[in-house]
């Protein structure tokens, strides 16, 4: 037992922040994947009525979304063949910047959120959405999608700032 304790304390902090960032950033897409999919399931399901938590602008709504994001329609086989090269290329692209937790938790979940849209495309030929915010109807995957293209927003610009800071205020990039 101590030898493997010994083993951990002699890998570099980085090593072992990069594991514990990679395993939380699963651990998180991979449960907000599930509860997306579970409703997707129930709500296919077991059609109802629509339930408001506040009428008409929040509640839950099944809409059956044979789009994209903000209506734009584009052939689902299309969307099929392109997602998963998509996917696997920002996964690369994650594996090879690792950044910070914020970038790797950010680009998890916008990877899992588009990874649970694809399955409902490869299901049902179309996305199910069911979470009705004012005027629009999403699922969890696409806040997922936006959340993590925030993150990652978010996360790039602090670490030019924070590098440009270190620099003694000058920016070293080019323009």
């Amino acid at each position: 037992m101590q030898k493997k304790s010994l083993n951990k304390s002699l890998k570099p902090a980085h090593q072992r922040n990069t594991k514990t960032r990679y395993i939380v950033s699963i651990a998180i897409s991979g449960f907000l994947l599930l509860i997306d999919q579970w409703i997707k399931y129930i709500v296919t399901n077991h059609p109802k009525n629509p339930i408001y938590l506040i009428k008409p602008w929040l509640g839950f709504e099944h809409f059956n979304n044979p789009g994209i994001a903000f209506g734009i329609s584009i052939p689902n086989t299309i969307i099929v063949i392109l997602s998963p090269p998509l996917i696997f290329a920002l996964g690369y692209y994650l594996i090879k910047t690792n950044k910070t937790t914020l970038h790797t938790i950010g680009t998890m979940i916008l990877l899992f959120g588009a990874t649970s849209n694809l399955i409902d495309r490869i299901i049902f030929g179309i996305t199910i959405d069911y979470l009705r915010i004012y005027t629009s109807i999403i699922n969890i995957a696409d806040a997922m999608i936006t959340a993590g293209a925030i993150g990652i927003l978010f996360s790039d610009v602090y670490n030019k700032h924070t590098h440009n800071n270190k620099q003694g205020g000058i920016c070293t990039q080019k323009s």
